[in-house]
Order: structure tokens, then sequence, then C-alpha cells
């Protein structure tokens, strides 16, 4: 059913991205499926690079005082 024959790296990019903790839902969402599916199907995890990207006026500073929330819930 599923492609055996998948990428090392999967890229994620969020242009519209939020300020808060917000941020990382969809990503950690994307990376749960995947994680899934490989598991299902006994593939290696990928590993992930995601980018994001905003407006100028949004707090970045609180975006990465946010990862180590993001990390715990990996």
């Amino acid at each position: 059913m599923f492609n055996k024959t998948i990428p090392i790296c999967m890229k994620v990019v969020d242009l519209c991205c939020s300020s808060g903790p917000n941020t990382f839902m969809a990503i950690w969402h994307i990376i749960d499926v995947i994680h899934g599916i490989c598991q299902q199907e006994q593939l290696k995890l990928l590993e992930f690079e995601v980018l994001l990207n905003d407006l100028s006026e949004n707090d970045f500073n609180f975006v990465f005082k946010s990862m180590p929330g993001f990390y715990e819930r990996l």
C-alpha cells in the first residue's frame, strides 16, 4: 500500500506560522502521522527539517522559548 521508497529527510514549511505555541501544533501532527506510518510499515523514521516564516512583527523569541515543550511532546 505505502511506497517503500521514502526520502531520508522531509522538509516541513509553515509560511504563516504563529508566534506562540500553536506554531508547533501542525508540525507535531505531521511528525506524528509520518511516525505512525513508518511504524506501521516498519520503516526507519525520517529526519525532519522544519522552516518557519512569518511577518517580522511576530515574536520569534517566544517561538524559540516554546521549543523545549515541543521536544517534550515528541
